[in-house]
């Protein structure tokens, strides 16, 4: 980007070309149009206001988009005089520089529920299980609202997973944009932006000592490559759409009381959920209202 200026602000040399808009943005720049993305992924939830706590999972399917989102949400909740808090797993570590910069963000970073599962989980099994951690985080720690770090090109790589699986119930967690869990809503804080910009603001703002145990797998991820990207970053908003229509097709007969997914009819929990869980005493848990003050 060496020469060229943002052209957002115009003043300041570009660090970072956004092909999904043909821009060339510095380093603020990049940082505001992720805040934005992060509003307009969970506008209507209520999540910007005083006294709103709010959790962010750090989880194992991107984990450059989670400690980016972690970041941002806490700028952004400052300003509307509201908390944020990042829900850290045992399988994930933040380096000393990714910690500090959390933390001067306003992010209070506690020990979350950790599902059992190890090595390499298949994408969609995975993104079921790390919904369901963030919403038993959020009721610890008492959050109104928990935010996923998936972007809108890995719901995109999820969605093309789950049709070249023939496997319905699972597009129906990439359609929704949040979840009602236990009494918590669970959403998608990045379902509007593509993973390359936020792991490029990750990445200019040192953010990038994070590192997990744990590694989502995709049987298709080339099929996504040549379907839904082929760089060609406006694809993904067809193929997403496409998924969603798809999901709008599929009848449910019962919700998953942990992850908010599908279940098989007369089933307590999904699948995935019996895998990270087991789904023997946290299902006694009682679903709670939100906090009163908190604006839910």
């Amino acid at each position: 980007m060496r020469g060229r200026t943002c052209v957002s602000c115009r003043r300041r040399p570009a660090s970072y070309y956004r092909r999904a808009s043909g821009q060339p943005l510095c380093t603020p720049c990049l940082e505001e149009a992720v805040a934005r993305a992060v509003k307009r992924s969970i506008r209507g939830l209520r999540a910007f206001k005083p006294g709103v706590r709010v959790g962010v999972y750090l989880g194992a399917l991107d984990p450059l988009s989670a400690v980016a989102l972690a970041y941002i949400t806490g700028i952004v909740e400052r300003r509307y005089s509201a908390s944020t808090i990042a829900f850290k797993p045992s399988y994930i570590t933040l380096g000393p520089n990714a910690s500090r910069l959390i933390r001067e963000a306003g992010v209070e970073i506690v020990e979350a529920p950790t599902p059992r599962l190890q090595g390499e989980v298949w994408a969609p099994t995975l993104l079921r299980a790390e919904r369901s951690a963030a919403a038993l985080a959020a009721l610890e720690w008492e959050a109104n609202v928990a935010l996923l770090p998936v972007t809108r090109t890995t719901l995109t790589a999820l969605g093309v997973e789950a049709l070249m699986s023939s496997r319905l119930e699972y597009m129906v967690d990439v359609a929704e944009n949040s979840f009602e869990v236990m009494g918590v809503t669970v959403a998608y804080g990045l379902r509007t932006i593509e993973s390359e910009a936020v792991r490029a603001l990750a990445t200019l703002r040192g953010l990038v000592d994070i590192s997990s145990t744990i590694t989502p797998r995709y049987l298709y991820k080339r099929v996504y490559s040549s379907v839904a990207y082929s760089g060609r970053p406006e694809l993904e908003y067809s193929s997403l759409a496409a998924v969603s229509l798809i999901a709008s097709t599929h009848r449910i007969e019962a919700r998953c009381k942990l992850c908010g997914g599908p279940a098989g009819r007369g089933s307590e929990c999904c699948k995935d959920c019996l895998i990270a869980w087991g789904c023997d005493d946290r299902l006694r848990r009682t679903p709670r209202s939100p906090p009163e003050g908190r604006g839910l």
